[in-house]
């Protein structure tokens, strides 16, 4: 046997790089998480897989075995003076020589599975192109936005009251009704349903990333959302305006629990959405996410739990799993029956109840300033805020 497969076979990485490091900041399956010794971070991500005995940092990139580790902590010039090293610490006996032990060095090894991890299709978070955006904007002004204020339109005010979104709100997030088809140059193809616009604005930079119909169908119909042609929701952080000046931040799985919950509470906190628990946040995001104190992960209350988990794993330390109201599912089930949202999410953040106060910061989606877009990053931003602690504070 090589002293590479003798080593890997005898060492428990997640104890050794326990014995090195302390104990881990946190657990998660079948992964330990500690702070990366290998760069400066404050949310730990650097991983020890305790099934394949491997490790692999989201911050920094790095992965590898109990030698590859050993060789950077110990700055030792290959892998295979770190085996023996290794190798002679637990009293193993090398077989061969040096040269067969260099032949044996085995190839790199894939990188374990990682973790759900930031958008691998949107890492930028590229809006649609400006002509879309201006058609966008030009649809929700001139057209659906008014007919949701219309005869047609009367249906879905009401189902939206009765989830704790009032009249004021379905103003404030440019809430619109389409009858389907064609609008503006626009494509809705799946027949009417309540708007809603996916934008982003700071600073002079604006985007509309998507516009997202709720259709009249019950809840457990498959395909209740669409979005028209051109819209791109999966490159967006719904309501991302709201982190700009919060230090806490509520997590809910779609965009009415956030119109619903933020609309009560958007005076305390800052409430986000990536529209659905499969979606996972593109790297544009992450920087907007640094400054938050306290993310408390409101998902639905679903037996899987995927949703939480990706936000408990990508938040760390900073992060704590609630549920909604009431043993309801989600914040708009509970807001439909009776519970109040403002006093909940108060009671969770150890607050004094208190009346709501609207900040006066929206946007004017009429103002139509000229469009602007984000400029991509020039690399993916290092997931889980490590490397980005120069970035807090900065407009991008």
């Amino acid at each position: 046997m090589s002293v590479f497969n003798m080593v890997k076979d005898h060492y428990d990485l997640a104890a050794h790089v326990e014995s090195d490091l302390g104990r881990p900041a946190r657990q998660s399956g079948k992964w330990r998480f500690w702070l990366c010794p290998f760069h400066r971070e404050t949310v730990p991500s650097f991983g020890v897989n305790i099934e394949n005995n491997s490790f692999h940092c989201y911050g920094c990139g790095c992965y590898g075995s109990i030698i590859d580790y050993h060789m950077q902590r110990q700055a030792l010039p290959d892998p295979l003076t770190a085996a023996k090293e290794l190798a002679a610490l637990a009293g193993l006996a090398v077989e061969g020589n040096d040269n067969h032990a260099q032949s044996s060095l085995p190839k790199p090894a894939s990188k374990p599975k990682p973790l759900p991890s930031p958008s691998e299709v949107n890492i930028h978070a590229e809006p649609p192109p400006d002509d879309w955006q201006a058609k966008a904007r030009a649809a929700l002004v001139e057209v659906l936005c008014p007919t949701l204020w219309k005869p047609e339109g009367d249906k879905a005010r009401a189902w939206l009251k009765a989830r704790g979104i009032d009249e004021e709100a379905m103003t404030r997030y440019h809430l619109g009704y389409t009858p389907g088809g064609e609008v503006g140059g626009l494509r809705f193809a799946m027949g009417r349903g309540i708007v809603i616009p996916h934008y982003y604005y700071h600073q002079g930079i604006e985007a509309i990333y998507a516009l997202k119909v709720r259709r009249p169908v019950p809840s457990g119909i498959p395909n209740k959302y669409y979005c028209a042609t051109g819209s791109k929701p999966g490159a967006s952080l719904y309501n991302a305006p709201s982190l700009l000046d919060r230090d806490i931040c509520f997590v809910v799985e779609g965009e009415l629990d956030c119109l619903a919950l933020h609309s009560q509470i958007a005076d305390l906190a800052a409430v986000i959405t990536l529209g659905s628990k499969s979606a996972r946040i593109a790297d544009f995001w992450l920087a907007h996410l640094l400054h938050i104190d306290r993310f408390y992960i409101a998902t639905d209350a679903h037996e899987d739990e995927a949703a939480a988990e990706y936000w408990l794993e990508l938040v760390g330390h900073r992060g704590v799993r609630v549920l909604p109201p009431g043993g309801c599912k989600d914040v708009c089930q509970a807001a439909e029956q009776g519970y109040d949202l403002r006093q909940w999410a108060m009671k969770v953040m150890g607050l004094t109840p208190s009346p709501n106060v609207v900040p006066e910061r929206f946007l004017d989606l009429r103002s139509n300033p000229p469009a602007v877009r984000h400029r991509p990053q020039p690399a993916r931003l290092r997931a889980y805020a490590g490397l980005l602690a120069g970035f807090a504070g900065q407009s991008l």
